[in-house]
């Protein structure tokens, strides 16, 4: 994970929020219609950050506050919530799960794709106690604006429905224990110190600092001077120890996460919804798209031409296909009819019995499908099918030939492009009209080959590229900085990078000396000087230029610290978002070949511990 502390942001909104005319008429609509809702399931919610309960309300009461935020997750990290249900919820089906992400001023559009995972029975964690979870979805899979697939972004609200109709639609139903619900990153962290606004979200590789940042955040419900945290609550599965970014992850309560200056000091704001039973009966539908779900309830129903089975699933009725057959299957487990007896059935047709045709033959087709004789033809012999005989097999005569047939269809050799086959079968080569082959030594123009010493030069190979110095050999960052590079073979054309950037302005002065100006916009860091001849020769001189922001403090842990001034009335490391301002409403919806990397059914029904 990335050192980046907890940051302070102001959450603003971008004007008044009439949150269900904006969830009907902004780019989220979904037309799917989620299941019924038992009349005997009681719905709540579970969390423990401080806002309303209700996911609209929580979105307005959020606006204009002051709060942690935090961005420095990569690739498969994650945080998530310990659920402590009350003996009463007991037993209960998860309904689905809200959660809010804060984005970065400098472009709040970038967007990121998450895994939603959830630990049945998790223990007291923070490491849940069956490392593999019962349920597993991607932010990919969710039905949005008529096709699948939400983009996250930061400074919006999401409400995630499951569908408990999808056989992997929904989680197993829940009778005991805690719950972790674990919101885990899919894609690469990537250097966003400018969308961010502080260094802290760099990747500067030369000098092994950050670890980069994800567009979308995760929102605490505290600020870095006032103190919200449930304890024993709130959890991260991060690469340890923290400011490295690669290794192995370990689970971490919230207050057991130091980044060395700032803590973090309040809860995640992820709730789960739940339905809670009144009269002790769950519905279970693990497996089933419709029908009875055991307690009254329907799971599911069948649209179309479709029906739904003994089994729970939905299907259209077979039609039997049987156009223009007497016989054989009937594409649905049963028989188009049944021939007499004596016949058989070929391609939907009754056909009398064929009677093999292997008079006076040993081998070769029988006319019925199979062949002759009851064992293959001998070794040295071959079946001559018109016939119906074995025959001696044929033997290939290429003594002492290179080329030409070989007497059984077949050739001894080939010959070379400059080279034709005699009538005895030898490779001799073509004759030129001066009387001289091609491999005469006479091949060019002036009569001497390629060999001969003379290459068109005086002999003397030019001096091999070296880079020996560059002077000056640092500069401040945010200003072009000229420079002089000696070596030796520099040619004209020849061009010089930085790292991955090209320097500007490249004079090749002489084959020893080349000047140049390094851009303005190269960022801080230690990078190797590379030379590219105009014949494609590389040559790298290490750790050439240091490009130095002088304004950034970094810490003894090689990860910047520093803060870019905050706005006028907000906290140190304060960003203004234009808005926390939608909260989307988005459908688990089955596909018929879904490409979720879910757990299959088995992995999910784990017995518990």
């Amino acid at each position: 994970m990335s050192s980046t502390p907890a940051t302070a942001m102001t959450l603003r909104a971008a004007g008044p929020l009439l949150l269900l005319t904006v969830l009907s008429s902004a780019v989220l609509s979904s037309a799917v219609l989620s299941p019924a809702t038992a009349t005997a399931q009681t719905p709540k919610v579970l969390k423990h950050d401080k806002f309303a309960e209700d996911i609209y309300e929580a979105v307005q009461g959020i606006n204009g506050n002051v709060q942690q935020v935090e961005p420095g997750f990569v690739e498969g990290e994650g945080f998530g919530v310990l659920f402590r249900p009350s003996e009463d919820d007991y037993p209960f089906n998860i309904d689905g799960v809200d959660m809010m992400f804060a984005g970065p001023a400098g472009n709040p559009n970038l967007g990121t794709s998450v895994y939603i995972e959830i630990y049945l029975n998790a223990g007291a964690g923070p490491a849940p106690a069956n490392p593999t979870p019962d349920f597993v979805i991607d932010s990919d899979e969710f039905y949005y604006n008529g096709d699948f697939g939400v983009p996250i972004k930061g400074n919006q609200a999401y409400s995630f429905q499951f569908d408990p109709s999808d056989p992997d639609g929904a989680p197993p139903a829940v009778t005991e224990g805690t719950v972790l619900v674990v919101v885990r990153y899919k894609k690469k962290a990537t250097d966003l110190s400018t969308e961010w606004d502080t260094f802290q979200c760099m990747i500067v590789n030369e000098l092994n600092l950050g670890c980069g940042c994800q567009p979308a955040a995760m929102i605490l419900d505290g600020t870095p001077t006032t103190k919200s945290l449930t304890m024993a609550s709130n959890v991260m599965h991060i690469i340890w120890p923290v400011g490295t970014c690669t290794g192995n992850k370990q689970w971490k309560f919230f207050e057991n996460v130091d980044f060395g200056t700032k803590t973090l000091n309040g809860d995640v704001i992820l709730r789960m919804r739940i339905l809670s039973s009144d009269d002790g009966c769950v519905g279970d539908c693990s497996g089933k798209e419709c029908g009875d779900d055991g307690c009254g309830e329907l799971c599911g129903v069948c649209t179309g031409d479709e029906k739904c089975t003994p089994a729970g699933q939905c299907e259209v009725p077979c039609v039997p296909q049987c156009a223009g057959k007497v016989c054989g299957d009937n594409g649905c487990g049963g028989k188009c009819g049944n021939c007499q007896a004596t016949f058989e059935c070929v391609e939907g047709q009754c056909k009398a019995p064929c009677t093999p045709a292997c008079t006076n033959k040993e081998c070769g087709p029988d006319g019925c499908g199979g062949t002759c004789g009851s064992a293959p033809c001998n070794v040295g012999t071959a079946c001559d099918e018109a016939q119906g005989l074995c025959i001696a097999a044929c033997v290939p005569e290429c003594a002492g030939k290179e080329c030409g047939p070989d007497t059984c269809g077949g050739t001894c050799g080939a010959c070379g492009d400059a080279e034709l086959c005699t009538a005895a079968g030898q490779c001799e080569a073509v004759v030129g009209a001066d009387g001289t082959d091609a491999t005469d030594g006479t091949d060019g123009a002036d009569g001497t080959g390629a060999t001969d010493g003379t290459d068109g030069s005086d002999g003397a190979a030019p001096p091999a590229m070296t880079i020996t110095a560059m002077s000056p050999d640092e500069g401040p960052g945010g200003v072009a900085v000229d420079v002089s590079i000696t070596g030796t073979g520099f040619a004209t054309g020849t061009l010089f990078k930085l790292g991955g950037t090209d320097l500007d302005a490249v004079q090749v002065v002489s084959p020893s000396l080349a000047t140049a100006t390094v851009p303005a916009d190269l960022r801080p860091g230690t990078y190797d000087l590379i030379a590219v001849a105009p014949n494609g020769d590389t040559v790298l001189f290490p750790r050439a230029y240091a490009s130095v922001m002088e304004s950034t403090a970094l810490s003894s842990d090689g990860c910047s610290m520093g803060a870019t001034t905050p706005p006028s009335g907000t906290l140190e490391g304060a960003f203004v978002i234009l808005g926390l301002g939608l909260a989307w409403t988005l459908h688990q919806r089955r596909r018929r070949r879904p490409i979720l990397q879910r757990l299959d059914r088995e992995r999910r029904r784990l017995p518990r511990s």
